[in-house]
């Protein structure tokens, strides 16, 4: 967090109000991403690398995999309760 102060501010001291956003891992999921009663699976799309392989000719290129987002696995239920995030 950075804060402007006056010298005489840090000098002498002052009480100042500041807003946080806290993220907290999910209460219901544990931070899973799935929903109670299942759990995530291996991504069908980069085989759980979190990379796929286009070919395009002679050329090969390796990116994220636009299934999973490089998670590596695919959540089928997601949490209801953090939308898939796993933070609430």
């Amino acid at each position: 967090v950075i804060m402007n102060l006056t010298f005489s501010q840090a000098a002498r001291g002052v009480n100042k109000e500041i807003l946080l956003n806290v993220v907290d891992t999910c209460n219901k999921c544990g931070g899973s991403r799935a929903e109670l009663g299942t759990k995530p699976l291996k991504c069908h799309v980069c085989h759980g690398t979190g990379m796929e392989t286009i070919s395009t000719g002679p050329f090969v290129m390796r990116s994220t995999c636009r299934a999973c987002h490089g998670t590596r696995m695919y959540i089928k239920y997601p949490c209801q309760e953090c939308e898939g995030k796993g933070q609430s």
